[in-house]
Formats: C-alpha cells, structure tokens, sequence
C-alpha cells in the first residue's frame, strides 16, 4: 500500500494505491481535509512541490518508528537470552574457551554458534547435563537433525560443559550420546522432516555416459575413484602428491597382479597409528587392469562433478566409491576380508590391528573367478 501525490491538468490529487507485488490491484482517492489526509500532513492550499516534500516526510518519519520498534523488539530479545545464558555461558569464560580450547575441536565454528543458542534455552546448569540430557535431544528432535550431526555438536557440549566446570570447581561428568528411545524418536523425526537421501552409487553403465562428458584425465580420475573404492580425499591427495612408498604406489604381488597402494589421512586423524593407516587393491578384474598404464603415467585431473551431473545422474563425491562397493559385491567377492579391506575400513580384532598387514592385498577368487585363477 502507498500514498501518492499526482499532478492533473490543473492541480495535484492524493491517491492511495493497493499492490499484489508490483501489480496495481486498487486505486482511490482521498480527499483534502479529512484525517486522513490530515494525518498525512498534506493540505489544501499546498502547492504540488510542498505536498510531494510533506507526503515524503511523513514515510521517512514511519520508517523511523517501524525501525526504531524493531531495535527496541531485538534489544529486548538479546536481554532476555542474556539473562538464561549468563549464568551458563558467562562472556569472559566463554572468550577463553573460545581462545584456547575451540580452535582445538573443530573448526566449523557454526555448530559451536548452534550450540550456544541451544544453551541459552537450557536452563540447567552444565553439571546437571548429564543428568537431564532429555533437554538436548527434545532440542534436536524438533529441528528434525539427523543422529550423526547430533553427535557432532554433543562434542562442542561437552566440551564446554567441562571447561565450565573447570573454571568453576563444579563436578562435571560428560552427556552421553543419545539411546534407547532418544535415539530412536531422533532418527524417525529426522527421516519424517528430512527423508532418506542415501548417496546413489555410480553404475558401470553411468560410468561409460560419463566418458562423453569429462576429458581423458577427468575420466581417468572417475575410473580410479571407481574401480579402486576411492574417497574424494584419496583422489585430492593422489592428485597433491607424485607416488612414493610414504603417498601411494603401484607394484606387484605374489601372484603375480598390480596392487595400487595408498596412505589413508582419515584414519590417521581417527588416531590410528600410521602402519595401520595403508589400504590395498589389487587390480584383479579387467577394467581395473586396464587402468594401470594411467595410474603409471599419473595421467588424472580432478573431477569436476557439474559436469559428471551432465550425464543425467544426480551423483555426488561419494558415488563412485559406493559404486564400486556395490559392482564388486556383484562380482561375487566377499565384502568381510575382501570389499571391506579394499574400502579401507579397519578391523577391531587383535589379528586386525598386530598381525595383518596393510600392505599385502587381500582378495578370494569369486565362483566366475576360476578362469582366471594363474596369471602369466
């Protein structure tokens, strides 16, 4: 809605508009010396000039309640959140914190952000979390978040809760992660509001679309993330880095086939130590052959997943490593001591972590296998 002044012929109306938009639903005209018009500041006897001026001052004076109120309104809310957070997120204790411990946990500073307005929603002081931890998982059943991002920002909680209690020479004992029936009303909310979106895996036949679309190294790229169960990262550093016995390499085993080696950084950062951290393919089918003389010759270049989506998929980073997962399964190899080695997931039994060693590939000739069983 808005009030307008309009020159006619021989002298200036005010008129006042309705809008749907920028569409014009309604035009009328108010008359002179109504309050109304009155309250618009405009009169008769005005000249044009000096009506349009009284007519503009009177909006810019409108504008200045409506932000004047505004200000008032968010000063009001940041009071009353100051004074449920102080007791809790006291402001020197919470710069410290932010000083020294969080540059330390994570750098996605947006979840400690998130984690700050949950607690200022909380009244229950750090020491008693544990205890009461229904209030953190009820927070994050309304948003509908997912399980995984809740244990997420469960590590900023705690660690704030223990830095808190430090400095304050309060007792403090951790919030578990959510069970039972919390965890259980997490994931179903979560799967209500947000649904299922599993990452699709990338199929042999999209692989070969997907030639058309990407260049020799871009493809040779797809073919190896594929073929060798590949995480986006693994490529990066393949791509960062020229192969040596400390990155990644090729060579040959026992039996006679290439085995593509590489150094595993996630599961380093998990703190695993670093002997345990190699993962090893063997180049056994003949796709995966067929990529040796690439892998030799270094001939890759990072994928660009635009125009990977070109080839009509909806597929992300993780796509081709889900793909070979499922094609490998399909092939007949076992996913327990074969895929599972091959993806790079460690093992938790004392065989696992002091006796195997990560740089012999493992493999078991599938049922389809048996043609092949010598090699030359």
């Amino acid at each position: 809605m808005a009030y307008l002044i309009i020159q006619k012929k021989t002298k200036w109306v005010l008129v006042h508009r309705e809008y749907e938009k920028h569409k014009v639903l309604k035009t009328r005209s108010v008359a002179l010396g109504t309050p109304e018009a009155d309250g618009l500041g405009v009169f008769t006897g005005m000249d044009t000039a000096a009506a349009k001026k009284a007519l503009m001052l009177h909006r810019l004076d409108g504008k200045a309640r409506y932000h004047l109120e505004r200000r008032a309104r968010i000063a009001e809310r940041l009071r009353q959140a100051d004074l449920a957070s102080t007791a809790w997120l006291p402001a020197a204790v919470v710069r410290e914190f932010e000083r020294d411990i969080l540059p330390s946990i994570s750098k996605r500073k947006e979840r400690w952000l998130l984690v700050k307005d949950i607690l200022t929603k909380i009244e229950l002081p750090p020491y008693e979390w544990h205890w009461r931890a229904q209030v953190f998982w009820d927070r994050v059943t309304q948003k509908g978040w997912s399980l995984g991002y809740a244990r997420k920002l469960l590590v900023f909680v705690n660690a704030w809760g223990e830095f808190y209690c430090r400095r304050t020479g309060k007792a403090w004992t951790p919030v578990a992660r959510p069970k039972g029936a919390d965890r259980s009303k997490i994931l179903r909310h979560h799967f209500e509001k947000k649904g299922n979106r599993p990452t699709l895996e990338l199929s042999t036949d999209q692989l070969k679309t997907a030639e058309a679309h990407l260049a020799p190294e871009e493809y040779n790229s797809l073919k190896l993330a594929f073929w060798c169960g590949l995480r986006k990262e693994e490529l990066d550093f393949i791509l960062a880095n020229p192969p040596s016995e400390t990155t990644w390499y090729l060579d040959k085993d026992r039996r006679g086939f290439q085995v593509f080696h590489i150094f595993q950084h996630k599961l380093q950062r998990k703190g695993i130590e670093p002997r345990l951290c190699w993962k090893a393919v063997p180049l056994v089918e003949p796709e995966q052959e067929a990529l040796i003389s690439a892998i030799q010759q270094v001939a890759f270049k990072a994928i660009p997943l635009s125009k990977l989506r070109q080839s009509g998929a909806q597929l992300t980073n993780r796509s081709a490593r889900k793909g070979f997962s499922v094609e490998m399964e399909l092939r007949g190899y076992k996913r327990e001591g074969c895929i599972d080695s091959w993806l790079g997931h460690i093992g938790l039994t004392t065989a696992d972590k002091s006796y195997t060693s990560k740089r012999i590939a493992r493999y078991e000739e599938p049922m389809q296998w048996q043609s092949r069983k010598t090699k030359a």
